[in-house]
Parts: C-alpha cells; structure tokens; sequence
C-alpha cells in the first residue's frame, strides 16, 4: 500500500470494471474517486428505465387529479346574481352552499318549471345546470341576460324584462313568446317551434320561421317584412307594425290580422286583391284554438 498526498490506494489489487486505471484521478474534494468517462451501457439502461417509470407513475397520478379536479369544477358552480342565490336558498336549500349550486343534483327529473316573478333578478346564469327544466317563466323581472338554456327546455314566457338579446335556443323549444322587453333581434328558430309570440317589442325583423310553425304573433313592433311562412301556419298575428309587402300566404292560413296603413302604399296587384277579398269578408275573426 502506498500514499500519495493523502489518497490511498494499492496499484496491484486495484482493478475497475467501468475503466481503466490511467483515468482515475484525483477529486478536487480529495474526498472520492471520479471517472473521466461515461457510465457502462447497462447502467444507462436502468437509469432511463427508473426514469421513464418515475415519469409515467407522475403521469399516472395527475391524469385523475385533473380529472377530480375538473368534476370537481363542474359539480360546483358559482352564482354571480345575489337575487338568483336567494331564490335557489328558498326553493333547492339541498342544492346551495351559500352561493355556489350543486350542479351534480340539480338535474333532479323533478325540477321541471323554473319561475323568476316579481324578483330583482338580472343575470339568470346557473339555470343552464338544471338539465330537466321544461318551462321557465321570467315577468316582472328586470333579467338582462340569459346564459345558455337547459337542453329540456320546451316553453321559454317573457313579459317585462330588460332583455335585448337571447342565447342559442335548444332543438326542444316549441314556444317562444317575449312581451314588452328591449328585444331587437332573435337567433335561428329550432325545426320544432309550433308557436312564437313576439309583442311589443322593437324587433325589425324575424329569422326564417321553423316549418312546423303554427302561429306567428308580432304585434306592436317595427316589422318592414316578413320571412317566407310555413305551410302549416293557421294564425297569423302582425298588426301595428310597418310591414310593406306580405310573402305569398299559405294554404292553410285560418285567421290573419295585419295593419294596411303601410301596405296600401306599397301594394301589388296580388296585395291589392287579398285586401279586397278579406276586406269583403269583413275581416277574418281571430279565436284561439288552444
């Protein structure tokens, strides 16, 4: 055995699997032995095969947690309208937390009818998580804004609201009907609407009618024309508007009032005659066959 400045080591016994004895040299620590050359490829191997586990253990347990987290996040929601938090405390006190809304039991098949009266409701954000809502009503309620609507949904009623614009309409909706409210336009109109009620309102015009429609009612408004009408369209409601022409009318139309103070000024032949003949009949009697 010899010593060289404090380093022992015997130069016959010495021997290395991973290199030869010429690149041992000493550390600057003069604490241990360090190689001038990369590990053996077997070690390489073990260590990019511990690495590799090491990563997808780490994938394997952040999957879930984003996963927990994002049910998490769709489970709760966070009701911005105080008016709103209230009125879900006093109807569904299961389903609120002081104001975030349980958005897992909020689907309950029985909850069906949604009904904002005579509140001081104005952002109905939240009702797009009670996913069996068939009928929501919203009078007397100064609501400005509408968040997407539940999927279920069949009857939308508004009547005095501040509402100058709707959301996306869902394929289920069969009746529409807005009364004295800022409305001034209206999204497409699903295949299965039979009824759509727009009255008093400053809408100027009307996206195509669905072809099932069955009575269009637009009283009061600022109309200058009308879209093509359906076949199965019985009722037609659009007087006090400034409509100057009318589309052909269908063969199936029973009851139609419409104000002639614009359309005598722009009538055609054809406008002129139906005027006549209906003006003959004294005008057609509107009753409501619901």
């Amino acid at each position: 055995m010899r010593k060289r400045r404090g380093i022992p080591f015997e130069i016959e016994d010495l021997t290395l699997d991973c290199a030869p004895l010429s690149t041992i040299r000493r550390s600057t620590s003069c604490d241990r032995l360090k190689l001038d050359r990369k590990p053996p490829l077997q070690l390489t191997g073990v260590i990019s095969r511990r690495i590799r586990l090491n990563i997808n253990m780490k994938k394997f347990l952040t999957i879930p947690l984003l996963c927990a987290l994002s049910f998490q996040a769709r489970a709760q929601y966070v009701i911005p309208d105080t008016a709103v938090v209230a009125l879900f405390q006093q109807w569904y006190p299961s389903l609120m937390t002081g104001n975030v809304l349980d958005t897992i039991n909020s689907n309950s098949p029985f909850i069906t009818v949604l009904n904002f009266e005579n509140t001081n409701v104005t952002d109905l954000s939240g009702i797009q998580y009670f996913d069996s809502v068939t009928t929501i009503y919203i009078t007397n309620s100064p609501v400005s804004y509408i968040p997407e609507l539940p999927d279920s949904l069949e009857y939308l009623y508004c009547d005095n609201t501040q509402l100058a614009s709707l959301p996306l309409l869902p394929s289920t909706l069969v009746s529409l009907q807005i009364q004295n409210s800022p409305l001034t336009g209206l999204p497409a109109l699903p295949d299965a609407m039979i009824d759509l009620r727009i009255n008093n309102c400053p809408i100027t015009n009307l996206p195509m009618l669905p072809p099932y429609l069955d009575r269009l009612f637009c009283m009061n408004s600022q109309l200058t024309s009308l879209p093509a009408l359906p076949d199965t369209m019985y009722y037609l409601h659009v007087p006090d508007n400034f409509l100057t022409t009318l589309p052909p009318l269908p063969s199936n139309l029973g009851v139609m009032s419409v104000s002639y103070t614009h359309l005598r000024a722009h009538e055609t032949v054809l406008d002129l005659v139906c005027r006549l003949l209906l003006e003959k009949k004294k005008k057609l009697t509107y009753t409501d066959r619901s």
